[in-house]
């Protein structure tokens, strides 16, 4: 079972596209994510470039303090990459660990 964790909306620094990735915490403390557009069509992940200019996606809970910091390790994540991060929301104030 996943648990929402966080969501961050994204959009080409062109301004256009706007999408919306959802970051969940697996029971196994994986980090999973789920990338739509408004009209709920899903995208790769690797559609946002991550890793080429910046950090990685980050893919292992235990890795972080709480919900906050992985967040915040995301939007590095996303800014590093093609996408810009224009929204942020945190739903969960802890881990399930």
């Amino acid at each position: 079972m996943k648990k929402l964790v966080a969501k961050v909306s994204t959009q080409q620094r062109s301004g256009l596209n706007p999408k919306t990735l959802y970051i969940y915490e697996t029971d196994s403390g994986m980090v999973s994510y789920s990338y739509t557009n408004s009209r709920g069509s899903s995208f790769a992940i690797s559609n946002m470039q991550c890793g080429w200019r910046g950090p990685n996606l980050p893919d292992c809970v235990y890795d972080y303090k709480n919900p906050f910091h992985l967040l915040r390790n995301v939007i590095k994540a996303v800014n590093g990459g093609v996408q810009e991060v224009t929204d942020s929301k945190l739903y969960s104030k802890k881990f399930n660990f």
